[in-house]
């Protein structure tokens, strides 16, 4: 055991090389960390986190085993730390979130080679070499934190104390337009403490370090085991740069441009796609393109085309559509809908036309009047398409719009599949905060799904919002399905509380009870008066 307590030297970066899956990961979820970050391969062979952690500590992969067996006697030796069953449990408050296995399933993982890790296990480790670890997960969504990106402060190490260094939650492997679903751990290793560099602009700030990595990212507060959170009140002027400008990431060897993101196409010269295109897109949805809803990520001058039936469903079921995205507020008071007929002509090009007085019609001026004059002879069903189209503005800048265009009922049959092709049209600006927000630390605003609304909705008449919004949290679920905030939830709880009571009920403030009971006695007078 003299290995064991034996300290390590610390050896350098140089054996290491950066793992361009994460590289990926990043330029498409949070490209500002690669400024400063690199993250570091790590053999995928299941101590994939023991051995970023001994490269976070001891500059090299080969002592994994040595920081595994400490893990483990730790594990056997504080059971109460990471047993959730337990009746002395006093681990992470929030373990139903961190989604914790059973005890058992937990130790035989640390003690077997090629055991996986969780979050539990990082407590442990932090307990185990006793330092504080930045756990960082790349957001599902648009600049909103993921609960497993915090500083994990395992047992007996002083909270507040600057994390020793930065373990990433990644793929093994390239993962295409899948959902993000991390298997893998790198190490994020600040730039200036390796020699070799990647395609990333020179920044002209200065770098911050290991305990600095939070001004990167957006983080959880940690949980201490009495449920208490702490909170880094220190606002420097990176939040402005969660979202970097294109242009500060080079592509000398790669096109590592964050124009697009995962399964989206750009817009032809940076114009709306025509019709043709569209409906062509619309009658044949292309398989690599098709989404059950718009991907995550940045989105300029861009489209896709979306499963549409959910919003066939909410028409017929007499609610809104819903065209769910990641980019904040739409100015929906500004946002209109059209529904036009097309023509579609023998050499397969269209042309809109018009619908007056109950027939097809052509428009004309005439001595600049508009006349809309009947085709003859009226076209047949088949060869007119008639197509809905919504458009709407960003909140954040009116130059940034959105258009969705889909079939209108009359021109689908039963083979046909609901489809929407979702454009954007301009450069997607920065994410704002909430117009009701009153903390300038808020996260910025990103829209709840509407499926998960529903879902909310139905939850929080039979539990409270707290309980209802840790279930999302601990299900296996895309985390970007997840309620935005437990605010949303309770929002929800409280507008279905006013609906039950009756949108009519007029909620008397105090001078209408004065005013109440002063009418109250006036007719007691009367009463008495009369029956004398």
């Amino acid at each position: 055991m003299e290995l064991y307590t034996t300290d390590i030297a610390k050896s350098d970066y140089d054996n290491s090389h950066e793992d361009s899956t994460a590289v990926g990961i990043l330029r498409s979820h949070q490209p500002a960390v690669l400024t400063n970050y690199s993250p570091r391969s790590t053999a995928a062979d299941g101590n994939c986190c023991y051995r970023a952690v001994s490269m976070g500590l001891y500059g090299s992969q080969e002592h994994h085993r040595h920081v595994r067996l400490l893990t483990a006697v730790e594990f056997l030796t504080h059971p109460e730390f990471y047993d959730v069953h337990n009746a002395q449990y006093c681990g992470p408050a929030d373990h139903h979130v961190l989604g914790a296995s059973s005890y058992q399933q937990l130790t035989d993982d640390v003690c077997s080679d090629g055991g996986y890790a969780e979050m539990m296990h990082l407590y442990a480790i932090s307990a185990a070499m006793g330092v504080p670890i930045e756990s960082y997960m790349p957001p599902d969504r648009l600049l909103t934190a993921h609960p497993f990106s915090r500083v994990v402060v395992g047992r007996g190490v002083r909270s507040g104390a600057s994390a020793a260094f930065a373990l990433m939650w990644t793929t093994a492997s390239k993962r295409g337009t899948e959902p993000f679903r991390p298997d893998h751990f790198v190490l994020l290793a600040p730039r200036d403490t390796i020699q070799q560099t990647v395609s990333v602009s020179d920044s002209e700030h200065e770098e911050p370090d290991v305990a600095e990595f939070a001004s990167c990212i957006e983080k959880d507060t940690d949980t201490t085991p009495d449920g208490t959170e702490g909170h880094d009140d220190d606002e420097g002027d990176d939040d402005e740069q969660l979202i970097q400008d294109v242009d500060s990431v080079s592509d000398d060897d790669e096109d590592v441009k964050v124009l697009a993101a995962d399964g989206m196409l750009p817009l032809p010269e940076g114009d709306w796609l025509p019709t043709t295109a569209i409906v062509n897109l619309l009658r044949n949805p292309p398989a690599e393109f098709f989404h059950s809803r718009v991907p995550y990520g940045l989105k300029s001058s861009v489209y896709c085309v979306v499963n549409n039936q959910d919003n066939v469903n909410r028409v017929a079921a007499g609610r809104r559509r819903a065209f769910d995205d990641d980019c904040g507020a739409w100015n929906a008071h500004g946002s209109r809908i059209t529904k036009y007929p097309y023509l579609n002509n023998d050499d397969g090009t269209m042309h809109r036309i018009h619908i007056h007085a109950g027939q097809y019609c052509e428009e004309r001026k005439v001595d600049g009047v508009r006349k809309y004059l009947p085709i003859d002879p009226q076209p047949s069903a088949e060869r007119v398409t008639t197509i809905v189209r919504y458009y709407v503005t960003c909140k954040a800048d009116p130059s940034f719009k959105k258009r969705a265009t889909w079939f209108a009922p009359e021109s689908m049959t039963p083979s046909s599949t609901a489809a929407a092709v979702i454009e954007y049209m301009g450069q997607q600006p920065a994410a704002q905060l909430h117009g009701n927000a009153k903390k300038a630390t808020a996260e910025p605003y990103i829209r709840t799904p509407a499926a998960t609304m529903d879902q909310v909705d139905k939850g929080v008449s039979f539990a409270q919002p707290k309980a209802v919004y840790n279930d999302f949290l601990s299900d296996d679920i895309d985390f970007a399905d997840a309620p935005r905030n437990l605010q949303s939830v309770q929002d929800k709880k409280r507008y279905k509380q006013g609906t039950a009571r009756g949108t009519n009920t007029h909620r008397l403030n105090f001078a209408d009870e004065i005013l109440h009971v002063s009418n109250i006695h006036i007719a007691m007078h009367r009463n008495n008066a009369t029956s004398y």
